[in-house]
């Protein structure tokens, strides 16, 4: 959905929500891949997609940063990651005749 870094400080808490709880941590959004992507447990107050999160920083010229949990990342660098990339461009390329 985005390409991602951790973000170097990793404030304990925002506002009344704690971020350290249930292994999460602060992220820096490097680009977005599908600003369509609706965030499932969005607040009222917040960004509902990548491209509402993304936008206003991009016009204010910070990064876009959310929460999320450590169960959900993934390194691109992974050798498990790269084996699946491959494989995914190998069934989109069509087949030759």
């Amino acid at each position: 959905m985005a390409a991602c870094v951790v973000d170097d400080s990793q404030p304990a808490k925002h506002k009344n929500f704690v971020v350290t709880a249930k292994n999460r941590m602060w992220i820096k959004v490097v680009r977005v891949i599908v600003p369509a992507f609706v965030f499932p447990l969005a607040d009222k107050r917040e960004p509902h997609s990548l491209g509402e999160l993304v936008g206003p920083s991009v016009e204010l010229g910070t990064d876009g940063v959310m929460v999320v949990s450590r169960n959900n990342l993934r390194d691109a660098n992974h050798e498990a990651e790269s084996r699946l990339a491959d494989e995914r461009a190998t069934v989109a390329q069509p087949a030759a005749s």
